[in-house]
């Protein structure tokens, strides 16, 4: 009957939402999706997820839920445009919904051995915290952005999503688990010779799309306090830095290289010719082919 959750205790989703569009990004350990779904009419679902579930819904009119979410009273809301909900690793979601029209949807879904990599505490440590109305500009901000990048993927490649990853992994341990206080940041600092080793090893593997969770391996930290430590050396996300350094390259080739603009783009670690000229334009205010004119005089 609408408005109540199916009794079989094994019972699966019934009639999954009719997927319009959809984009997704595979990360390690992580996975974003952005989708438009057909919301129409009554579905039952019955859900246990292995990995946490971060969900955005930034457009479309509202969807009523019933549920009974990890064994609790059964619970009455509506998920509408610009609302956050998190469904941590293993709890169950029962229930029904009814929605009318489209509705889109931005989903990070991460391993929980991620919050290691990302925050050095361990999964044991904490709990995160379900919600079906999480309030928090950063992840609010940190999950648009996704949808962003999933749909018209940008310049800055694998390290700008993983930087996105750990923004919203560290704010939900921060604000939204049983783990009392914050991770400690009291040595963000990079010492000079691993910064010194991370630099060179951006500088050999620059045409690679590097990763920010490897780079902070390298260097022997969690994610979230390399990224600290590196902006704090170098003035610059590592995202904004490896774009930098991207970008400086492609214009010493230019200047002296008979490359076709095309080999360039890939030397440099950007996809394609256009992927090059439109980063290029933006930062030098001039297209690769003019600049190799100017500086071939």
């Amino acid at each position: 009957m609408p408005g109540s959750p199916p009794s079989n205790r094994d019972r699966p989703i019934i009639r999954p939402y009719q997927t319009l569009s959809e984009h997704s990004i595979d990360g390690n350990r992580f996975r974003v999706e952005s989708q438009t779904q057909d919301v129409t009419g009554h579905r039952d679902f019955d859900v246990t997820f292995t990995d946490h579930h971060l969900t955005l819904t930034p457009y479309g009119p509202p969807t009523r839920i019933a549920a009974r979410l990890d064994g609790c009273p059964l619970e009455r809301f509506a998920l509408r445009a610009g609302q956050l909900t998190l469904l941590p690793a293993e709890q169950r979601a029962r229930g029904c919904a009814d929605g009318l029209g489209t509705r889109g949807e931005v989903r990070l879904s991460f391993k929980p051995d991620l919050v290691t990599q990302a925050c050095e505490i361990e999964p044991s440590r904490l709990r995160l915290v379900r919600s079906m109305d999480l309030r928090n500009p950063s992840i609010l901000h940190a999950m648009a952005a996704f949808g962003r990048e999933v749909e018209q993927p940008g310049p800055m490649g694998r390290a700008y999503a993983e930087s996105l990853v750990v923004l919203a992994v560290t704010e939900l341990v921060r604000h939204h688990s049983t783990l009392a206080g914050a991770p400690k940041s009291a040595e963000d600092d990079l010492p000079s010779r691993r910064f010194r080793r991370i630099i060179d090893y951006i500088d050999a593997h620059l045409s690679e799309d590097l990763s920010l969770l490897a780079l902070a391996c390298e260097a022997g930290m969690s994610a979230a306090r390399f990224a600290r430590g590196f902006r704090r050396a170098t003035g610059h996300s590592v995202h904004q830095y490896l774009l930098k350094r991207r970008l400086e390259w492609a214009a010493a080739l230019l200047g002296g290289a008979e490359q076709a603009i095309a080999e360039v783009a890939l030397m440099t670690g950007f996809c394609s010719q256009s992927h090059l000229t439109t980063t290029f334009l933006r930062l030098y205010g001039t297209t690769p082919a003019a600049y190799r004119r100017e500086h071939r005089r």
